[in-house]
């Protein structure tokens, strides 16, 4: 760091006849000080943050639970893309994005009643792809869901 800094000011750094013994010195001395107390201030910091608290137990069940949820999540994804385009628009529009069958209707330029039996066919559909693709999940895993 000493010499990164006679680097950076290589254009004023001050000769002490005609040596640079004494800039060298002051400065290592500056950047030795400065080094400590970043470290002191660093360990102060740390010595702040209460220990973890090691029970020995390990929350299994919330391990599973996240699992589960990531496997469902793929599949849902995965049979989500299988829909049709309307199917994926009106899921978007109604169920992801919580617009209401008129506000749908009017994004999509179709009477509510069809956004609304379009949305009844899209889900089912949905459903049924998201069960096919959580069983073919579960076969290729050796059987596990």
């Amino acid at each position: 760091m000493v010499f990164l800094e006679l680097w950076r000011r290589r254009k004023t750094v001050t000769l002490v006849n005609e040596t640079l013994i004494g800039w060298l010195l002051v400065t290592t001395n500056n950047v030795s000080h400065n080094f400590v107390r970043s470290m002191r201030r660093y360990k102060a910091v740390i010595d702040r943050i209460p220990p973890a608290e090691p029970d020995g137990t390990h929350d299994f069940d919330r391990v599973d639970e996240e699992i589960d949820s990531a496997r469902r999540g793929r599949s849902v994804g995965s049979a989500f893309a299988q829909l049709s385009a309307n199917d994926q628009n009106i899921i978007t529009l109604c169920v992801l994005e919580e617009f209401s069958l008129a506000e749908a209707a009017v994004a999509l330029r179709i009477p509510v009643g069809t956004v609304k039996s379009r949305l009844s066919r899209a889900k089912q559909r949905l459903s049924a792809f998201t069960t096919e693709e959580i069983e073919r999940t579960a076969i290729a895993s050796g059987g596990a869901k």
